[in-house]
């Protein structure tokens, strides 16, 4: 039996090497943290955001009724919500009896006013009148996607949950 000796021809296993094997994985890993929340997770992603927006914007509406002086009421619905207060300053002060027919202006000159995105409810147990003293009328709990807060009467503090 002779043994053959190849000069000149290099042989190259077939396969891959173990840097390939790991670089591939590495970038798999990389592009599915990247694309799995684009397509399995938007609502639960736009819901967050919504809530977060809802949450800031109940909190704005307590700091607005102690530096306006006049109540501000909140109206939460299953599809979004809205801020109001009484059209004179005549009303002010008046508590339930004030009538909210002047929606608060935003800040991108529009309505302080949101809509829950698509596949998002909110779901309140009461809307919030938030009194000229800080307070609010009654203890609320708001849930948008899973996430809540409580708005506390005594203090009108707004305290996620």
């Amino acid at each position: 039996m002779a043994i053959e000796v190849v000069r000149g021809a290099s042989r190259r296993p077939s396969g891959f090497t173990l840097i390939e094997l790991v670089v591939v994985m590495v970038l798999l890993g990389v592009l599915s943290a990247y694309v799995a929340p684009r397509y399995g997770g938007e609502t639960a992603i736009t819901g967050r955001g919504f809530f977060d927006e809802l949450l800031q914007t109940t909190r704005f509406a307590q700091k607005l009724a102690v530096a306006s002086g006049c109540e501000v009421l909140v109206d939460y619905s299953a599809g979004g919500y809205a801020v109001w207060q009484p059209s004179t300053t005549v009303q002010c002060g008046q508590g339930g009896g004030a009538t909210f027919d002047t929606a608060v202006a935003g800040f991108d000159e529009g309505t302080l006013r949101g809509v829950a995105p698509a596949g998002v409810t909110v779901a309140a147990s009461s809307d919030v009148m938030f009194l000229p003293s800080g307070g609010a009328n009654v203890t609320a709990t708001v849930i948008v996607a899973g996430h809540s807060f409580r708005v506390h009467a005594a203090t009108g503090y707004v305290e996620r949950l």
